[in-house]
């Protein structure tokens, strides 16, 4: 579609009372008309927006814009818009997913994470998408510092698109390297790549030096006193974020900390009041600044140093003021640099952490070997047995290690209390029958493995034929095998039936070779596995997906509430596949109408050999229906493993940890510069070189009262961090030289 320059200044005026707009913003205008993919470096333009608006309201279908500014407000727009979040009660985001489906929503805003959600993107699969935007797109480089792992999904999700949609990228870096890994993660094609944002944003910047943080909350305390407006207060630790606040409580009564683990609803709060200007100042982390909402401020203090000059110039660039100046202020001392460089090598994801990370995913894929051979052979109890706990997590199998350990050390008489038609004739008793029902009742999955419990296990026989609860567990019958494969009291399942289900799931596995092992595992368990946090763990999983060795797919649920709605004829008639027929005769089997009731997926999964993954997006498919109705719950990850030998490429992760010491190298060039900030900032971020900007400390054109005070103090802490570093310096090169002695006195 093309619009002649009348026609669009025509709709500028109409829909948003522009009568021009920047002849770069007007390209991209027309190049997302033309249907063409687009990379826009926005730099600091704070009214972008249009680029994007625009189109939405002149081409057929749905645009998405992925986003977390919560500055959007739909009752502005000049189209029906839904900012969908993760913070959401299920029952409104069903809502609007349903109204979503029914097309009274023109332009939808999401949160990049909820690409990780399956209920999402089944909605997503209904509607027809023209134009998809996606905002801080240098997100999706790992040579960023804000590289963000919910990102990763976006593009699989619109290759999912059919017809693939325009997409419209914007991004604030100016680095060739991290725009083409942009375009390569989406798959852009004949992408145009277009600069809106070439002027640096009107800033001051000052740079103070102190010794120590008790010098820095007496400085912040002192340029409070000064300043009027707003403000942000940045620190890189939670415990000094709660130290700065309580010391400005006194001169701003209206301060709040702001950071990650704070309750949504509180958050929520804190960002309405700060937008309203209710709030004075917001003492935050700096790991948290993006989720912080766009509004004007009058001054930034930067308490601690950022872990580099991207990261500052970020932080800063986000909220500048229209035609109005931004005073930026920066406490450095010495220890910040350190605590830095603790970050950088501890942070970082090596090789070794991939290996370590690629063992641990083995043990949960270990499984029988598949032959020809294997599939004729039937296995002994003692094979099937070993299977199962070779296939159970660590925490499970050191759970039945633990029962089998009880188990081997009880006494003769403690096995054998009585003879073994005693035993059998007391479990056909009512009092046992009404005993083993009420545990199993209250104990639906197995103690050790979640899997449906089937079996009671005694801990003891100390108190037979009169059991508490707590000399019994509810087992799995493959569980309860384990612990005593050998005890016909206790074993009652026959070889047959084993044989038949490893046979069955060996088929499973083998209808579906191309599609790798799919693994459902909980965060939590494998960070606790593999040793990684979890920036680390996502680093490592999608450098091991680029590296062809697994896939990341969407989350799935692990446990649900589910209710049937419909009648039985009505859902046969959404049989359409193998996976719907068997997941639709297990719920017309094991559910009552209009019966609510519990299900874990991974049983279901078990019981009818189908993925978890492709049983949800069935539960799904039927929920919009209204079939069933379904409220998931747990959530697990989702991985695909294909070959996990497979090797990667090392120097990325030496690239990488070189890119965050070049930073902040570049950092501290930054505070030590005698020329013009602003200039030497301007010349590292875009690479042009501008005339000094009369406005920064070096220039000394606006420079406060306080700052002038704290300028010849300055010379003296610069020796100061100069000698802290040479001694720094000297420390390495003394034990350097030690351990090489010792090295040359053992030879």
């Amino acid at each position: 579609m093309n619009l002649t320059r009348e026609d669009l200044y025509w709709l500028l005026k109409l829909h948003f009372d522009i009568d021009d707009l920047p002849l770069e913003q007007i390209e991209v205008i027309n190049h997302v008309l033309s249907g063409k993919d687009t990379l826009v470096i926005k730099g600091h333009v704070a009214d972008y927006h249009i680029c994007y608006m625009l189109p939405t309201i002149v081409i057929d279908g749905i645009s998405i814009l992925v986003s977390r500014d919560a500055n959007l407000n739909s009752e502005k727009l000049p189209v029906p818009s839904v900012y969908l979040k993760r913070s959401m009660t299920n029952d409104h985001f069903q809502r609007y997913l349903a109204e979503i489906i029914n097309g009274k929503y023109k332009l939808i805003q999401v949160e990049p994470e909820l690409f990780q959600n399956r209920n999402f993107l089944l909605a997503l699969s209904k509607i027809s998408v023209s134009l998809f935007v996606i905002d801080e797109a240098q997100c999706l480089s790992k040579l960023r510092h804000d590289f963000n792992y919910a990102y990763l999904n976006i593009s699989r999700a619109i290759l999912d698109i059919d017809p693939t949609p325009t997409i419209l990228t914007f991004a604030n870096t100016y680095r060739d390297d991290i725009q083409k890994s942009i375009i390569a993660q989406l798959q852009m094609e004949a992408t145009e790549i277009i600069n809106i944002g070439h002027n640096f944003p009107d800033l001051s910047l000052e740079v103070i030096k102190l010794k120590s943080n008790k010098d820095k909350l007496a400085y912040i305390r002192q340029l409070a006193e000064n300043m009027s407006g707003q403000g942000i207060i940045f620190a890189n630790q939670r415990n000094f974020v709660n130290e700065i606040k309580s010391n400005m409580e006194e001169i701003i009564p209206e301060i709040e900390e702001y950071y990650g683990s704070l309750e949504i609803d509180r958050k929520f709060k804190i960002e309405r009041d700060f937008q309203s200007k209710k709030l004075k100042a917001i003492v935050s982390t700096n790991r948290y600044y993006s989720e912080i909402p766009k509004c004007n401020i009058d001054y930034i203090i930067h308490a601690d140093l950022p872990e580099g000059i991207e990261t500052y110039y970020d932080q800063i660039s986000k909220f500048i003021k229209q035609d109005q100046l931004l005073r930026c202020f920066l406490l450095y001392s010495p220890s910040d640099r350190e605590y830095h460089q603790i970050i950088i090598e501890k942070g970082n994801v090596s090789s070794v952490d991939i290996w370590r990370l690629s063992d641990t995913l083995k043990k949960y894929t270990k499984e029988p070997k598949q032959n020809n051979e294997l599939s004729k052979k039937k296995i002994s109890t003692r094979e099937w047995l070993d299977n199962h706990y070779n296939n159970l997590m660590p925490r499970a199998k050191k759970e039945l290690d633990r029962l089998k350990d009880i188990y081997d050390n009880l006494n003769d008489q403690d096995k054998n209390p009585c003879s073994l038609d005693e035993y059998n004739k007391y479990l056909d008793s009512d009092h046992w029958r009404n005993f083993a029902k009420s545990i199993l009742e209250n104990n639906k999955s197995c103690y050790v493995c979640n899997a449906k419990s089937e079996h009671i296990h005694h801990l003891h026989y100390r108190n037979f034929r009169k059991e508490n609860p707590d000399d019994v567990v509810a087992l799995c019958p493959k569980c309860h095998c384990y612990i005593h494969p050998d005890n016909p009291m206790t074993s009652n399942i026959s070889a047959e039936n084993i044989d038949q289900e490893y046979q069955q799931y060996r088929l499973f596995r083998e209808s579906k070779p191309d599609l790798g092992h799919r693994l459902f595992i909980e965060a939590n368990q494998l960070e606790l596995d593999s040793g990684l946090n979890r920036s680390g763990l996502h680093f490592a999983l999608s450098e091991m997906q680029n590296a062809g060795m697994l896939d990341i797919l969407p989350d799935c649920s692990l446990t649900a509430k589910v209710s049937i709605i419909a009648s039985r004829g009505e859902l046969i008639s959404y049989i359409n596949d193998d996976t719907s027929k068997l997941l639709i005769e297990w719920l017309m089997t094991n559910l009552e109408a209009n019966e609510q009731k519990d299900i874990n997926i991974r049983n279901i999964s078990y019981e009818i050999s189908c993925y978890m993954d492709d049983i949800e997006n069935v539960l799904l498919d039927l929920s919009y229906n209204k079939a069933i109705s379904y409220k998931p719950q747990r959530k697990v990850m989702v991985l695909n493993i294909y070959d996990l030998d497979i090797g990667h490429e090392e120097s990325t992760f030496e690239k990488i940890k070189g890119e965050r010491y070049g930073s902040l190298r570049a950092l501290i060039e930054y505070i030590n510069t005698k020329e013009c900030r602003k200039k030497f900032m301007n010349q590292y971020i875009i690479g042009s070189i501008i005339e000094k900007c009369g406005k920064c400390d070096n220039c000394g054109s606006v420079l406060s009262e306080s700052t002038e005070n704290h300028k010849k103090a300055d010379n003296k802490t610069q020796k100061e961090a100069y000698i802290s570093e040479s001694e720094q310096i000297s420390i390495i090169i003394l034990n350097c030289a030690e351990k090489i002695d010792g090295m040359l006195s053992r030879r």
